[in-house]
């Protein structure tokens, strides 16, 4: 669920000012605000999907006083104060004992599982069954959300099983930035999108074709069970997904399940597949004259005003509490060589020196309720990494753990493949400087470290892979960096990167000679690619010749 940006920015800054209980400032965002849009069920579902219960209790209040969708509003609030108070609301009493909603909010405030027994008789609209599931997912109760959709007595209809798949994926895609006390029971989810599958599966027996929506199902299964870390469980899944499925996702949630599982050859033997997968898949389409030539990557909403604000708040912030942030990578080489943040940037990237302070650095930015955070990077010793996204901005904040490595301090990267990449560079002390407007520290051999990061850093290049080519890259050529290597090159693909893309066959070139090397063939395969795009690109700085007007003005 995606919401406008300043409607997401409202919440924002609407959030803060319910912790702090600042009315004064309520009032004023409610005034500046499209009310409609604002306690629309949509907004209100996006609170409820980020567990967010005093956001969704005060919009569901406004929405039933102001009469926006009230009676849902209304439903929403009584559940949510029931749940929260261990006491039915009077609405809830009114229904019937066997009434589904109601026995499902009672096991939820006092506690309880939904047994079959509770459930053999119980009943309601396809709608009210799906009002239960989502109470139960959204207080994360998955035991009682697998016993709703096991229940004999569960609708049956098509259009049930749809908007209940719909709206596990929509809880699962929120999950990565929401806190909970509690995480997630993946292989509980994994369990529900497969009733869900069985669900739909059930009601197209005879129909003779194999819905695309039951292949999501799976598909989302196998996602869940590979959260869940069971990783066999999901790669059989993933293989006995129907014929139709899209290939390439496919071969990329095999090829990222085999690395977590550690089996780095055999990730990287499937990412090669996904790579020739796509090639072949643009080849002839890329000599159409449709093609958008040398479309520029979308920034992600990035803009140095935006990142300045979001550091400014993360510095402050962190300065309450006593840690020291300093900053880093290109971030500090903006600070260096410019005296701001890099144009072409898309994140900023801050360090800590060790890895003890990662508890409180993450209790404070919560306790702030000015980033959005997931307590996964939380790993103790093991953890190099923690990545925030500021609520007003969006701009997201990588901050690296430094750690004392024999005669280096060292920090790293976990990829969403599950592999890891390190970085060591000379030990350094802090010294405070003043950046953007607020206090905060810089190494004291700046550049030194810029020189171990990006080589001749002097020199801008807007399409350096630091994974890649940073002096500081521990095991270059090593399957770890073989596994990054494929992913620099999807992205080089996917986004039309024509030089970064040239830059990675280099550096596979390079390596060629090394375990998890890249067949010589596949690599002329990208070079051609390569040429291809570059001729169109030609083509296309050539407006009063190019197909590509012609086919835009026809």
């Amino acid at each position: 669920m995606e919401l406008s940006e300043a409607l997401a920015t409202t919440l924002g800054r609407l959030k803060q000012a319910l912790v702090k209980s600042d009315e004064r400032l309520i009032l004023d965002l409610l005034e500046d605000s499209d009310l409609k849009e604002l306690l629309s069920q949509e907004t209100i579902g996006f609170a409820r999907m980020r567990r967010e219960t005093q956001m969704c209790s005060f919009l569901c209040t406004l929405a039933a006083a102001n009469n926006i969708s009230a009676t849902r509003a209304q439903l929403w609030l009584d559940c949510y104060q029931s749940i929260k108070l261990r006491r039915l609301e009077s609405s809830l009493q009114a229904l019937s004992e066997r009434n589904v909603l109601r026995v499902t909010v009672e096991a939820l405030m006092r506690g309880e599982e939904l047994t079959p027994q509770k459930l053999q008789r119980a009943k309601g609209t396809n709608q009210t069954w799906q009002d239960c599931l989502e109470l139960c997912v959204d207080f994360n109760n998955m035991p009682c959300a697998v016993r709703l959709l096991e229940a004999k007595c569960v609708p049956q209809e098509t259009l049930f099983w749809v908007q209940a798949l719909k709206a596990l994926a929509l809880r699962d895609q929120a999950d990565d930035t929401v806190v909970l006390p509690l995480p997630m029971d993946y292989a509980l989810l994994a369990r529900l999108y497969e009733l869900c599958g069985k669900g739909i599966r059930r009601q197209m027996l005879g129909i003779g074709a194999i819905d695309e929506t039951a292949q999501l199902s799976g598909f989302l299964g196998a996602r869940a069970l590979e959260r869940a870390r069971r990783f066999d469980e999901a790669l059989e899944l993933l293989r006995l997904n129907p014929k139709g499925s899209d290939p390439f996702t496919l071969h990329e949630a095999i090829a990222r399940n085999l690395c977590k599982k550690g089996e780095l050859q055999a990730a990287v033997a499937q990412l090669d597949v996904q790579i020739a997968t796509y090639i072949q898949s643009k080849s002839g389409s890329e000599n159409s004259a449709t093609v958008s030539a040398a479309k520029p990557a979308k920034k992600d909403g990035f803009t140095v005003e935006g990142a300045s604000l979001a550091l400014q708040d993360l510095a402050r912030t962190l300065n309450r509490s006593g840690h020291k942030i300093f900053l880093v990578s290109g971030t500090l080489l903006g600070y260096r060589r410019e005296g701001k943040l890099l144009d072409h940037d898309k994140d900023i990237d801050v360090g800590v020196m060790g890895w003890t302070e990662q508890f409180e650095i993450f209790d404070s930015l919560w306790r702030s309720n000015l980033f959005h955070l997931t307590a996964k990077y939380l790993k103790g010793i093991d953890t190099y990494y923690m990545s925030v996204v500021h609520v007003t901005t969006k701009i997201t904040i990588d901050i690296f753990l430094y750690k004392k490595m024999g005669d280096k301090i060292v920090t790293g990267l976990d990829f969403l493949f599950g592999h890891r990449q390190t970085f060591a560079f000379t030990p350094f002390a802090l010294k405070q400087v003043n950046f953007l407007g607020v206090d905060l520290y810089v190494p004291d051999n700046v550049d030194l470290n810029l020189e171990e990061n990006f080589g001749n850093w002097r020199v801008p290049d807007a399409g350096y892979i630091s994974h890649l080519e940073s002096p500081s890259t521990m095991d270059k050529g090593g399957l770890n960096f073989m596994v990054t290597a494929r992913l620099h090159v999807l992205k080089a693909l996917h986004e039309r990167q024509t030089t970064r893309l040239r830059k990675v066959i280099d550096i596979m070139t390079e390596h060629r000679h090394q375990p998890g090397s890249m067949d010589a063939q596949l690599l002329r395969r990208m070079e051609l690619l390569c040429q291809q795009r570059e001729a169109l690109s030609s083509i296309a700085l050539t407006p009063e010749k190019s197909p590509l007007r012609e086919v835009a003005c026809a």
